[in-house]
């Protein structure tokens, strides 16, 4: 699996994941979904949705703390990097020039928990040559 790019660094145009990996199991991201979508939550994987992310060239994307946009069968980083976005515009540590630092947290806890999380190597893999990249980008 691969990261597409470094995109998703300000934060003005919503938090994003280029990594593409398996998709993740259907029953788990289920209830992700509902027990999201029962706080107040909106995951939007509609056909306009997509379009929005190919344009993004990402593979999900969060808006705010309420919305974010994921491909149909998102891979489980996708899942997982977009609600710690969410959490991360919850605890009000979001603004516009807070982008790439917040994705370097998002990827070191991708790292960190990927066993938990069920991430496969492959799409670890691919985390850490984005985490990389964004560590570049602040030298």
């Amino acid at each position: 699996m691969k990261a597409r790019g470094l995109f998703g660094t300000n934060a003005s145009e919503g938090l994003a994941t280029t990594v593409q990996g398996a998709p993740m199991d259907p029953a788990k991201f289920e209830r992700m979904k509902a027990a999201f979508e029962r706080a107040g939550g909106t995951i939007d994987q509609s056909a306009d949705a997509v379009r929005y992310l190919d344009m993004r060239g990402a593979e999900g994307l969060t808006l705010n703390a309420e919305t974010m946009l994921l491909r149909p069968n998102p891979s489980a980083s996708a899942v997982f990097e977009e609600f710690i976005h969410v959490g991360q515009f919850r605890r009000g540590r979001i603004d516009s020039s807070s982008g790439l630092l917040m994705e370097i947290e998002a990827a070191e806890r991708l790292i960190n928990n990927r066993k938990a999380w069920g991430i496969p190597s492959s799409e670890t893999r691919a985390t850490i040559d984005r985490l990389r990249g964004f560590r570049e980008m602040l030298r």
